[in-house]
């Protein structure tokens, strides 16, 4: 039996060397603590006491593994999305969104881009359903508008005009879930296809060749402190949109989506506000399908200092007036 000096020094060790190497054997972890520790004890007795140690100091004393070897995982499939980071040189955006081109409002996309052009922003950002794609909705479709090369071309047209206005701006696309009807089409009809070039949405719009930065219809954007979406992302709307999102997401958020101008801002414990905006739309407000509603036009400019910290402006639209 060791002596009681030695017995101590090991109620000291093996918690601590539990907790280093949490997933080795029993034997394992005693091969380790007599090879790098100055224990004056038997490898068998060692192997044996560890257990008990631990349930004596309340530890975690279950063997996950067997003696013999480690246990082997095989690979995982899953991929952690990375959030898209805003280059830190853009300063000053305008986002707009929920055009629904060919169903898109004139006097209001005007309306915004002429604000964004008399506040100085250094880009834009195309923050979701840009394009409707009605010829791919699932849901119950108008056959004479089921016309999808020709609307293509008109959201094609929107961003030639948009690139040759401003050649200087930079550009984001973030896809929202209209854009991910063409995509869901194709790989549900012919998956075979989905990966050839031209199969898809961001080839079909030639976005690269406009120089307009994609951003798919899952990634999270970062704007500084501020975390960007395009809504759907997140299930569940409500009345008070805005709350319930940032109550959701935990962070600072804006996103478009729900048509809607909301503004939810709270103090937080460390003296700072938490917030969250729902930036309105830029289509028509009275379709077919919903005509009465809670639809607003409107658009945002948002700007960050060097340490992320943002300022949100969230704009109506009415008349083809910013409000």
């Amino acid at each position: 039996m060791p002596s009681k000096k030695t017995t101590d020094k090991l109620k000291v060790l093996v918690p601590i060397y539990r907790n280093k190497y949490p997933y080795l054997s029993f034997s394992k972890l005693a091969k380790i603590l007599i090879k790098e520790e100055d224990v004056n004890v038997e490898y068998e007795y060692l192997r044996q006491i560890i257990p008990d140690v631990l349930a004596e100091l309340k530890e975690t004393a279950k063997d996950v593994f067997s003696d013999e070897e480690d246990i082997t995982i095989p690979d995982s499939w899953y991929e952690e999305r990375k959030h898209y980071i805003i280059p830190n040189g853009v300063r000053k955006l305008l986002v707009i969104g929920d055009l629904h081109i060919p169903f898109h409002d004139v006097t209001s996309i005007k309306a915004a881009l002429k604000y964004g052009e008399e506040k100085g922003v250094e880009g834009i950002l195309l923050n979701g359903d840009i394009a409707d794609v009605f010829a791919f909705s699932r849901f119950i479709k108008r056959p004479d508008l089921r016309r999808p090369k020709e609307e293509l071309e008109i959201v094609k047209t929107f961003l030639i005009k948009l690139r040759e206005r401003y050649p200087s701006y930079k550009l984001f696309y973030k896809f929202g879930n209209h854009e991910d009807r063409f995509d869901r089409y194709v790989m549900e009809r012919a998956a075979e296809l989905w990966k050839l070039k031209g199969m898809n949405l961001r080839d079909v719009l030639e976005l690269d060749q406009l120089r307009i930065e994609y951003i798919d219809e899952r990634t999270v954007m970062e704007f500084g402190k501020l975390s960007i979406i395009h809504g759907h992302e997140i299930w569940g709307g409500g009345i008070n949109v805005a709350r319930n999102f940032r109550i959701k997401s935990r962070v600072s958020i804006l996103f478009n989506h729900f048509h809607r101008h909301q503004t939810d801002i709270v103090p937080t414990l460390d003296g700072k506000h938490q917030g969250a905006w729902s930036i309105g739309c830029l289509c028509g407000l009275r379709p077919d399908y919903m005509p009465v509603n809670d639809w607003l036009h409107g658009c945002a400019i948002i700007e960050r200092d060097k340490e992320g910290i943002f300022t949100v402006k969230n704009k109506q639209i009415m008349n083809g007036r910013i409000n």
